[in-house]
């Protein structure tokens, strides 16, 4: 039986994420213990008891999601699953990289913090929009934002659906395609956090700065292949894995198009919260067997399906919190 393993990005993240898991994992456990030592923060104290507006923040959100997803991805390793391709959803794809070995969790944590920190510094200065559009061919989406402005100020940012796509770009641009679009009664336009990016040139400023930081990683050919989001291709070397990390800060994320590698995978196990991620994948799978391990009861699901599978859920001794770092 192929497994295919999905790490949802930016928006599945929320305040008690993977709190029974962890619970119950002491694999869980050591991964926030690893994080909190890694970086000073209090990891427990912000998945676990901070807000909404706190969690959805770039720096807390990156980091928040790569510790969830690693630490599951991490407890499905242990507990017998070898998936045979993988994927990541935009800032997903970092724990798909670290879970394929390509690089250590710590220098994962760093590059996030890099990441995340440089764009906030760029978010103080530019001020930008981030949409989802719903109801509109790729084509015709397109068309509507050439009357709009040019390339370089609004573009996709997010290939989702066949009639799903995120818009990012200079607010009044944006703004503009929002108000014509709204006359057809069947587009549905939603505004998106800034926090999943803007997946354009827009991001160039960033891209620099990560591009030095990253020659200071040892970036490592995977053990698994992995479907990446800039070009839709499978990927397994260590230059592809560089060329897809800073690649898909400034293309759009080819979702729709790197989940057709998966054609193959009898099971798709979603590693870590998104309640509306299973839509992205379902779409193109109706029929594929589809698991999302984020609780308790979903661990339940997935050894129905898979009987061997021997997952660490059964400690209840809890290490004790850190302090009150941020």
């Amino acid at each position: 039986m192929k497994i295919g393993i999905l790490f949802p990005g930016y928006g599945s993240q929320h305040v008690g994420m993977g709190k029974e898991l962890y619970d119950d994992s002491r694999t869980i456990q050591e991964y926030f213990e690893e994080a909190s030592q890694c970086l000073d923060f209090n990891f427990i104290k912000l998945c676990f008891a901070s807000s909404d507006a706190e969690i959805s923040q770039p720096m807390q959100s990156y980091l928040t999601l790569f510790l969830i997803q690693s630490s599951i991805a991490a407890l499905l390793k242990k507990g017998g699953v070898e998936p045979s391709m993988m994927a990541g959803y935009g800032i997903g794809q970092f724990a798909a990289i670290h879970t394929a070995k390509g690089f250590t969790f710590p220098d994962g944590l760093y590059a996030l913090k890099k990441y995340a920190q440089f764009y906030e510094e760029m978010l103080e200065k530019f001020h930008g929009l981030v949409i989802k559009v719903h109801g509109l061919t790729q084509d015709e989406l397109e068309a509507e934002i050439k009357k709009i402005a040019g390339a370089d100020s609004i573009g996709i940012a997010a290939h989702n659906l066949e009639d799903e796509f995120v818009v990012s770009g200079k607010v009044e641009e944006v703004d503009k395609l929002k108000e014509a679009l709204s006359a057809n009664k069947k587009i549905k336009v939603s505004e998106v956090d800034t926090a999943f990016g803007f997946h354009s040139t827009l991001m160039n400023p960033v891209v620099e700065q990560l591009s030095l930081y990253l020659e200071k990683i040892d970036i490592k050919d995977l053990e698994l292949p992995i479907s990446n989001n800039f070009n839709a291709e499978v990927i397994t070397k260590a230059e592809d894995v560089k060329k897809a990390i800073i690649s898909q800060i400034f293309s759009p994320l080819l979702w729709k198009e790197s989940i057709k590698n998966f054609a193959d995978v009898d099971v798709l196990i979603q590693v870590g919260p998104g309640k509306e991620f299973e839509e992205l994948v379902r779409t193109t799978y109706p029929d594929k067997k589809f698991v999302n391990l984020s609780l308790r009861e979903h661990a339940e699901d997935l050894k129905k399906l898979l009987p061997e599978l021997e997952l660490d859920l059964n400690l209840q001794v809890l290490p004790e919190e850190g302090g009150d770092n941020e």
